[in-house]
């Protein structure tokens, strides 16, 4: 019986995780759920879909470990991390689509678009 009510009480709590290899702006250190602290999250590969410079890579099939491929990268994750600064505001994190659970987020993806 005293099992049976761990259990429930174990999944009446929130059970706040965050995959810290997924944040992309902020550091998980200054988190603080009992604070309500705001999480956005965005979908990185829809964002690199439009920039300019990936479109180029996907477009000419430029081919991964060449110069030019990490030439190109280089300034679509400048443009990335700037856009993202861009949107930061009121966030204490940013993470990767799917790198939270059972705390609320905003999705700010289509924001960070608009920011490139």
């Amino acid at each position: 019986m005293k099992l049976l009510s761990l259990c429930l009480l174990l999944s009446c709590l929130n059970a706040t995780t965050i995959n810290q290899s997924l944040i992309r702006f902020g550091s998980f250190s200054d988190f603080d759920a009992k604070r309500n602290d705001k999480v956005a999250i965005v979908d990185s590969p829809e964002i690199y879909l439009n920039i300019a410079e990936y479109k180029i890579i996907q477009n000419e099939k430029v081919e991964k470990d060449t110069a030019r491929y990490f030439a190109l990268m280089k300034t679509c994750t400048k443009k990335y991390k700037k856009a993202l600064r861009a949107c930061r505001k009121g966030y204490v994190l940013i993470v990767e689509k799917g790198g939270v659970t059972e705390y609320p987020t905003t999705d700010i993806t289509l924001k960070v678009i608009a920011a490139l």
